[in-house]
């Protein structure tokens, strides 16, 4: 789906506010980047839209350095993680601005979750923002995750149940489990969470480094950090991630732990590769994003 532009950073709604509350040009200040916004996300000429994303910037550049902005921005930063915008409604004065923030909000709470809007939410929303563009944007956004969550895994075996294994408390044990029933087949592991844009990102390359293997003894397994069950399961559905050759673990906090501990896993995504007889040979493996390399490093470790 194609994103909307937002340049409208929690700091640059701030600076905004603070613009409306400084000064008498403010609310003139507020409208122009509103219709800033929008031009950015109707034009179609790929130049013209970087210039305005280049007027937007220099904007936010020049009202950076008022010091009422660091305090504004602190009142509000906690917000980008939650769709309650009681506290920038307060501040933003600009009818035209809070709409837009509230818009962001549901942008970045559907892009971190990956999950419909309850309908409480959706009527909040509707409350909030009256302008038809903005509605329109997080209706097709509402109904594609809507279909998300009703559509069923194209391979439900991928996703293992590890309730057995509840009792493992030795990282070097639960490992050498997890990956007994793959003797024999090269693995190539992925740390990752759903709340990690990067690990999204480069999922999307993955089905294409899987046809490329199709039939070679390889196995893509997956170990999800600190991932709500419906999140985890709709981000495998929207990117397609099972099959007979993928693995998804979801463990518990305590144990996904044990295992990044004695994997030095200290940051996501991070890829491995573990050859056939269960040895870790590569903690640093390739990013999807470069799928040549990737094939590359599990076609040396199948001679």
């Amino acid at each position: 789906m194609k994103k909307m532009y937002f340049g409208l950073t929690v700091a640059f709604i701030a600076i905004l506010y603070c613009v409306s509350v400084s000064f008498k040009s403010g609310e003139n200040q507020g409208n122009k980047v509103y219709d800033l916004v929008s031009n950015i996300n109707e034009e179609k000429d790929e130049g013209k839209k970087q210039s305005l994303i280049r007027e937007l910037n220099l904007l936010k550049d020049r009202l950076m350095a008022i010091d009422l902005v660091k305090t504004v921005t602190n009142d509000i930063y906690w917000e980008r993680y939650h769709l309650n915008t009681d506290v920038a409604d307060s501040l933003i004065t600009n009818p035209n601005l809070r709409e837009l923030w509230t818009t962001n909000r549901h942008c970045y709470w559907f892009e971190n979750l990956h999950k419909p809007l309850s309908v409480q939410q959706q009527r909040i929303f509707r409350q909030k923002v009256t302008n038809p563009y903005l509605r329109n944007y997080i209706d097709k956004i509402q109904k594609h995750y809507g279909d998300v969550a009703n559509t069923g895994l194209s391979y439900d075996a991928s996703l293992k149940n590890t309730e057995h294994l509840k009792e493992y408390k030795d990282a070097d044990e639960l490992f050498k489990k997890l990956i007994e029933p793959y003797k024999g087949k090269v693995i190539y592991a992925d740390f990752w969470g759903t709340w990690c844009a990067s690990c999204r990102e480069n999922m999307q390359y993955a089905n294409n480094i899987k046809e490329r293997l199709q039939g070679e003894n390889v196995v893509f397994m997956y170990f999800a950090n600190r991932s709500p069950e419906d999140t985890w399961k709709n981000v495998i559905k929207e990117f397609d991630l099972t099959g007979e050759n993928v693995v998804h673990y979801r463990l518990t906090d305590e144990q996904q732990g044990m295992i990044e501990r004695k994997l030095s896993v200290t940051s996501f995504p991070t890829y491995m590769l573990i050859d056939r007889k269960g040895n870790v040979v590569n903690t640093n493996a390739e990013q999807p994003r470069n799928p040549d390399g990737v094939i590359k490093q599990i076609k040396e470790l199948l001679k």
